[in-house]
């Protein structure tokens, strides 16, 4: 017996009806200890008619064999032509479904929504094995954005790859990069072309409902456009728009909006940053155009599942966001949350025109069991104004594993990351300094030590931190009843290298509490919020706290001595880079602090906010190959950092075993988050109609 499933039989477009399937085609594969075979091989099942939830073979009647386990693999809705399985032998040289090779037909109308599901039963089962489908196609469909009035010729998307082979056990497509294809839009109404009135309203389609493309899940490669001939009643121009690289998942939709005026003027270019993000806390930019006649303008930010997405012009956020940090809301003097937001609003208005202007969007972590979709929509506020441009960015969930969930870090950062302290720097206060004045016996001072005192015990800062004063000579005192005043100069002294003693990290098994004794060693320096904070200072270069390594005479006479910064400057801190990352994964709180001579922005953490850590390394499912992404993609554990420290200070655990390796090793970075709800991946027990909404792809920017 095999399995249940709904949908309904269509070709060139969305298979979405549910109830319909008729039949399908089954391969088994049957394991038993190492050995591996195959069980049947291109088994067509057909609906039982006295019961629509059972499908039974139309040849051969299988018995579940009793032992070891069955790998099922279903596939409905495939094509007539140019669908073709490739088998391997088995461990007895039988052989078994290795993958399907596809190549996508020209016309639109015959290529098809193919849909799969795939289940593993025990041998010994004994009843119906319930099969949950899923799209593993991308539909691509054309519509209107702002097209003034004219009349589209023709649409032709260039250069798509054409031609993949979809692996049964990764559930991945293998592209095949060597072969592309044009495909031309057939357009709604069944004429040879579109007639454009100038009103109407976007996400009008511009293709047919039969006539959706069914392509191979990819980003079309260099050189892929989207060639529109268009006529504005008085000439006729072929325009060409850019879709190399955009973002075509398996099982979503991409509808791509044309913005044409009469001028001639096209916009289909995609942002080179619509990449799929990470599920932790992201911060991701979107570059925004308007031109033309528009006046005033929105951008809106927000999500599939209701969370609150936010967005504001890289100008206007605060430093720390502008670093990196996932700044939240602002804390009062007390510590205490506000709800004043430090990372914007879900909507931003602006006027008049802007080019190629940076925004930042704040996407909360995504922990659920499915990808999470965010719109950006550009839209004119302007009366009568129509014109508007969507973007979409995917962001996806953890790789959820019993009480854990993985992904690696994927931030479009450079290298691979060791774990050491070793560096001294001092940072001079810039905009204060201490003034000892003695007047009668009497002793005043200003606040200038008191203030960096304050930084190191807001950021945790002194286990490698100290605030340092000294005293210069006599500024002046003529004798004659002036008082003598005397400049203490301060500066904050940081010694990484007392950092160094992991003591605590240690436990093979729970990384949330070695990342969390790593934060309280050092977090703040190793996610460089302490560094930030007092970059408002001036950074100066040495590796001793002796002062004259930090000041110089540069003129005397008999009543004043000047002393000056030295001018050279010192690099930014880079140490613990492992730890550096997962901290800025987090979330942050944002305190603004104006004490009349500095104005500082801090962001607070704490070990409560500590959400996504380092894994310890039993923490790693396989001690050979990590399974980290929803994609089922395979690395070694051994290419990663685990948080478990080892032999104090100069050895460290790499992923998956008890091998004690050089801190200062290179190894990539992989992020954990615990599995608080019990969130397990979603699965599709029908044809899901929820994965194939939506989806639009396009440059959030338009020209009128």
């Amino acid at each position: 017996r095999s399995a249940n499933g709904d949908a309904a039989e269509t070709r060139g477009a969305l298979f979405t009806e549910a109830g319909k399937i008729n039949d399908f085609t089954v391969w088994a594969k049957h394991k038993v200890g190492d050995n591996v075979s195959a069980y049947f091989n291109g088994v067509v099942y057909e609906k039982d008619t006295s019961d629509n939830n059972i499908f039974k073979s139309t040849g051969e009647e299988y018995m579940w064999p009793g032992v070891g386990k069955l790998t099922f693999v279903a596939v409905t809705n495939a094509p007539e032509s140019g669908f073709v399985p490739n088998y391997t032998a088995g461990s007895d040289d039988e052989p078994m479904l290795e993958s399907f090779t596809y190549t996508v037909p020209a016309d639109a109308t015959k290529q098809n929504d193919i849909v799969l599901a795939k289940a593993t039963y025990s041998g010994d089962t004994d009843a119906s094995a319930p099969l949950k489908f899923e799209h593993i196609m991308t539909a691509v469909n054309v519509q209107i954005g702002a097209v003034s009035a004219g009349t589209i010729k023709s649409i032709t998307l260039k250069g798509i790859y054409n031609k993949g082979s979809y692996n049964v056990d990764t559930n991945k497509w293998i592209v095949d990069t060597s072969s592309k294809a044009d495909y031309s839009v057939k357009f709604a109404g069944g004429g040879d072309s579109f007639t454009t009135t100038g009103t109407q309203p976007s996400e009008t389609p511009i293709n047919a409902d039969n006539a959706t493309f069914m392509f191979i899940p990819q980003e079309p490669g260099a050189g892929a456009v989207m060639e529109i001939v268009f006529n504005n009643g008085n000439k006729t121009e072929t325009l060409t728009g850019k879709i190399e690289g955009d973002i075509w998942d398996k099982g979503k939709t991409v509808n791509y909006k044309l913005s044409i005026d009469k001028d001639f003027t096209l916009k289909v270019e995609p942002n080179p940053t619509a990449k799929k993000l990470d599920a932790h806390y992201i911060i991701t930019d979107v570059f925004v155009t308007v031109a033309g006649n528009i006046s005033n303008w929105k951008i809106k930010a927000s999500a599939d599942d209701g969370v609150k997405v936010t967005i504001l012009p890289y100008d206007e956020a605060n430093p720390l966001a502008q670093k990196g940090f996932w700044t939240d809301v602002e804390v009062d003097d007390t510590g205490k949350e506000t709800t004043k937001s430090a990372r914007g609003e879900s909507e931003y208005k602006g006027s008049g025109s802007i080019n190629e202007k940076r925004f930042l969007v704040f996407i909360p972590e995504n922990i659920s069991g499915k990808d999470r979709q965010i719109t950006i929509t550009l839209s004119s506020t302007d009366t009568g104004s129509t014109a508007s441009s969507t973007k979409i960015l995917l962001q996806k969930y953890p790789n959820w594993t019993g009480d854990i969930g993985w992904e690696v870090v994927d931030d479009n950062e450079e290298g691979k990351y060791g774990f050491i302290w070793d560096r001294k720097v001092a940072y001079v206060l810039k905009y204060s300094w201490n003034r000892e004045t003695h007047i009668g016996g009497n002793y005043s001072r200003d606040e200038g030590m008191n203030y960096l005192n304050s930084l190191i015990t807001t950021y945790n800062a002194a286990n490698y931190a100290n605030a340092v004063e000294f005293k210069y000579k006599n500024l002046w005192a003529d004798g004659i009843g002036k008082p003598a005043v005397n400049e203490n100069r301060s500066y904050i002294y940081l010694d990484y290298s007392k950092l160094n003693n992991l003591s605590g990290a240690s436990s093979p098994t729970e990384g949330f509490n070695n990342t969390k004794a790593l934060f309280n060693i050092g977090g703040s320096a190793a996610s460089m919020v302490f560094e930030t904070v007092v970059s408002a200072t001036l950074k100066t270069k040495g590796d001793t706290s002796d002062p004259t390594a930090f000041h110089k005479v540069v003129s005397t006479d008999d009543y004043h001595t000047k002393y000056s910064v030295p001018a050279e400057q010192g690099s930014i801190n880079d140490l613990s880079g492992i730890l550096t990352y997962i901290l800025k994964k987090n979330r942050y709180c944002l305190q603004y602090v104006d004490d009349g001579e500095t104005q500082t922005y801090h962001a607070i953490f704490n070990e409560n906010d500590l959400k996504w850590y380092l894994p310890a390394y039993n923490q790693f499912p396989d001690p050979n190959v990590v399974d980290f992404t929803p994609e089922n993609s395979t690395d070694k554990a051994a290419d990663y950092w685990s948080s478990t420290a080892a032999d104090g200070s100069v050895n460290a655990y790499r992923g998956g075993d008890d091998t004690a390796i050089p801190r200062t090793t290179s190894l990539a970075v992989i992020a954990v988050r615990k599995n608080e709800k019990n969130i397990s991946p979603a699965t599709i027990s029908e044809i899901d109609t929820e994965e194939m909404k939506g989806g639009e792809n396009g440059e959030a920017q338009w020209v009128e």
